[in-house]
């Protein structure tokens, strides 16, 4: 998976990530604790080429319900696919990746710790489940490069595929079966 981008000219462009977690094992109705992720580096996790930019921060946004489409398919999704093309980034940031925290790329492998919003994390798991979603659709993309392409020619190799990949965590609150908005006792 890439997050990044490069200059236009050279027919990259920007590139953003997409990551789909499965909701099923989690209860509907289930009320959301805390959720984190942590993605894994590549042994060349960072390219930086040219000296006009270094990599900067990343973002994980949540793509809300793509699954209200009937045409949607996660196997096919592309830049052109999502709506607004490219998806959108303006909603609150869920997870975020302070690239000062490296000063050097680290070797393969290296889980990025990524700094949670613990509300709009908790929020978005619960808007996909409320929405009856199968999974929830995450989009990690640099921000910096987003708003100033011409000054950040770098992006970042993150595993995915069948080499550790990208990994959801989320605390799930007990269960209120009588209805009394209280967790219940165990």
């Amino acid at each position: 998976m890439l997050a990044g981008g490069w200059p236009d000219n050279a027919g990259w462009g920007l590139m953003r990530g997409i990551m789909a977690f499965d909701l099923s094992t989690i209860a509907k109705g289930s009320g959301i604790a805390s959720a984190s992720i942590t993605l894994n580096t590549r042994s060349t996790g960072f390219s930086v080429t040219n000296p006009e930019g270094s990599p900067g921060d990343m973002a994980i946004k949540d793509l809300g319900n793509l699954e209200a489409d009937p045409n949607f398919d996660v196997t096919t999704v592309t830049w052109d696919t999502l709506d607004p093309m490219g998806g959108d980034v303006s909603g609150p940031a869920l997870s975020t990746y302070a690239r000062a925290d490296f000063q050097d790329g680290p070797p393969d492998g290296t889980p990025l710790a990524f700094t949670t919003n613990a509300e709009a994390f908790a929020a978005a798991i619960s808007r996909a489940l409320e929405a009856g979603q199968s999974s929830i659709y995450l989009m990690v993309h640099c921000p910096d490069f987003d708003a100033n392409p011409v000054d950040g020619k770098h992006f970042y190799r993150l595993k995915g595929a069948n080499e550790k990949l990208p990994f959801l965590q989320v605390t799930v609150l007990g269960a209120d079966t009588d209805g009394d908005g209280l967790e219940d006792d165990w």
